[in-house]
């Protein structure tokens, strides 16, 4: 497990809980601090908010406090996952 945000220092717990079973298998935990629920994304719905610029699936997202930290976020763990794969390729 891989984490890249936590609180107290954010508003958000975000961590890589691998599955080892490939790519899209992968899932990113984004939880918000003050809620009530604990949502996972896969890569591939990581990838399509990257590309869309479209964050409103992630619960608790706020555009104007959440955009570009989130963004950072994603790309990060996206670069991660990527980088996993290759080695396991080679």
């Amino acid at each position: 497990m891989v984490e890249y945000l936590k609180w107290p220092l954010s508003d958000w717990y975000v961590c890589w809980v691998s599955s080892g079973r490939g790519k899209s298998e992968e899932r990113l935990l984004v939880w918000p601090r003050h809620r009530w629920v604990f949502p996972e994304y896969s890569y591939d719905e990581v990838k399509e908010m990257l590309s869309s610029g479209d964050f409103s699936r992630v619960v608790g997202f706020r555009e104007e406090e959440d955009l570009e930290v989130l963004r950072r976020v994603f790309e990060e763990w996206i670069r991660d996952v990527d980088r996993s794969y290759e080695v396991m390729e080679k």
